[in-house]
């Protein structure tokens, strides 16, 4: 699921030429601002809560948990600065840094237990 909202992300740097170009992608068809806040938002809401009924259900540590919750809120972070325009190595940055991130954190929240 992350990793699919990251890709509904990604898409949001082509936006203009999408559009110029009568591309009907995700973000072109239901418009930059409907797309942050009726899918990606609420999809992010619903990973997290759905993350920590699970590390509740298999009792986590509580710093391991922090490691797994990282990455969202760093989307959630990221999601919010996305409605105004930036320079497209800011997305490439940004989205592959969030993978990378959210690797590092699961690795480091594996080890924890």
């Amino acid at each position: 699921m992350f990793i699919s909202i990251l890709a509904i992300l990604f898409d949001i740097k082509d936006y203009a030429a999408d559009h110029n170009s009568s591309l009907k992608t995700f973000v072109v068809r239901k418009g930059l601002r409907k797309v942050i806040y009726t899918i990606v938002l609420p999809l992010t809401f619903i990973g997290v809560s759905v993350l920590c009924i699970f590390l509740m259900i298999e009792e986590k540590k509580l710093l391991s948990i922090v490691f797994f919750l990282i990455p969202m809120v760093l989307l959630l972070h990221v999601t919010l600065r996305l409605t105004k325009r930036r320079p497209v190595t800011w997305y490439l940055l940004v989205i592959d840094g969030l993978m990378l991130v959210k690797a590092i954190c699961g690795m480091a929240a594996a080890v924890i237990g």
